[in-house]
């Protein structure tokens, strides 16, 4: 998506790459779902924008990593780019 592969941005900073409001609440709401109590696993997809400028429809699924079930460690996922929205 036009980033090199270590990059790894803050949690705060990712969201900037999300396109339109839509986009920013579903991964937003997703994300904070799935670091907090209810641990649920998140599936969307949603507009981003690359650090080429260039827009693009991305699925994101994620998960919640936990130590003992109460402490989040992590935040583990994978995005695909979708080919046609």
């Amino acid at each position: 998506m036009g980033c090199r592969k270590t990059t790894s941005p803050t949690l705060g900073d990712a969201f900037i790459f999300y396109k339109g409001r839509e986009s920013v609440k579903i991964i937003r709401i997703s994300v904070e779902n799935a670091i907090s109590i209810m641990a649920t696993p998140y599936d969307v997809e949603v507009e981003l924008v690359t650090a080429k400028g260039d827009l693009i429809w991305t699925r994101a699924i994620g998960k919640g990593e936990f130590v003992r079930r109460k402490n989040v460690v992590g935040l583990m996922g994978n995005f695909f780019q979708e080919n046609v929205k």
